[in-house]
């Protein structure tokens, strides 16, 4: 299943080639793309083929920062109803919860999660790879766009501790230090930023309980008419509870509040099933962290969700017909090359 997403979610893209001096007019017309719907926010799009877009004008420009490029172009209203509720919010947590509630208005490829660790705070953010592989453009879009929404709430000025990546660092840092202005942490095991408990649950002196409400009935109205699918709120589950070991059937049906019957009924309404959606992403997501050196092969089997290290090596070898080990290696020799 192909997903559809509005044009707003990668809105910037144009202002950004033309920035860059590039011509996207041959990539677009490969992905299938009218440019005419990039100016339209409420269009809907393939997220399969502008992930695709933004990675191939990343490698034709030479510019591995082409995604947190788009973040920066953004503007508030690029959020629609649902950007001009954040200001309103009681605390910038509820403000990320809205943004969890209705991300199928923003992006519903993200999975965003709030972990508490006494003064600092973890909010985890993950795309689901709907191209079959990592992005790194549309990760770090996706991360410059959250960090940027929680500054609608708490001011320009404000930064977050850190921003982790699980992606290698660029040769170049000076524009992600601009955008985030934090330390920058690269090949972490997760990709989200930390700030402290006591900016996320801060009181937001502006905030007006009246607004929200007006927005908030307004933003209903719009989720009647546009329903989420359920193949992607399981894609979102299992990408959130793999690394915890807790992606069975019925850990992810108890994780979107629905029973195993009704998930399994409503996934055969999509033609799909629950366990090819964990093996085509336990795949994906096996080149994505096998790709991070810092990860031993044993620690990418528990993420993966694996309880021993054997049981993973005979699953992958079996789905890349060759060991972790060998996998990594082919992959690392390659890079060299090019």
């Amino acid at each position: 299943m192909d997903l559809q997403i509005r044009a707003a979610t990668f809105s910037g893209y144009l202002e950004v080639a033309q920035a860059l001096h590039f011509s996207p007019h041959d990539l677009l017309r490969k992905a299938g793309i009218n440019p005419a719907v990039l100016a339209t926010p409420e269009e809907l799009i393939s997220a399969k083929a502008m992930v695709w877009l933004i990675d191939e004008s990343a490698a034709q420009t030479g510019k591995l920062n082409f995604g947190l490029r788009m973040a920066d172009q953004r503007k508030a209203s690029g959020m629609g109803v649902v950007g001009m509720l954040l200001p309103h919010r009681r605390t910038l947590r509820d403000a990320i919860e809205t943004l969890i509630e209705y991300r199928q208005l923003l992006n519903g490829m993200l999975v965003t999660d709030i972990t508490d660790n006494g003064n600092v705070v973890f909010i985890r953010q993950e795309v689901v790879p709907v191209t079959g592989h990592y992005s790194r453009q549309a990760t770090e879009l996706a991360m410059g766009v959250l960090v940027n929404a929680c500054r609608l709430l708490l001011g320009a000025k404000w930064r977050p501790l850190s921003v982790h990546f699980t992606h290698a660092p660029p040769s170049e840092l000076l524009f992600h230090e601009r955008v985030f202005g934090c330390e920058l942490a690269f090949n972490s095991e997760l990709n989200g930023f930390t700030c402290s408990s006591r900016d996320l649950d801060g009181l937001n002196p502006l905030a007006d309980p009246f607004m929200v409400e007006q927005l908030e009935r307004s933003i209903q109205t719009r989720l009647d008419v546009d329903r989420d699918s359920v193949t992607l709120a399981v894609q979102r589950a299992i990408v959130l509870l793999l690394p915890v070991g807790r992606a069975s059937i019925n850990q992810v049906a108890d994780h979107l509040h629905m029973s195993v019957r009704t998930l399994q009924r409503r996934l055969d309404d999509e033609a799909e099933q629950f366990s090819d959606l964990v093996d085509t992403l336990r795949r994906d997501l096996a080149a994505q962290y096998l790709m991070n050196k810092r990860y031993s092969v044993e620690h990418v089997a528990t993420l993966l969700g694996y309880t021993s290290q054997s049981a993973f090596a005979r699953w992958f070898k079996a789905e890349y017909g060759r060991s972790p080990t060998q996998w990594r290696a082919s992959q690392t020799s390659a890079g060299a090359r090019s």
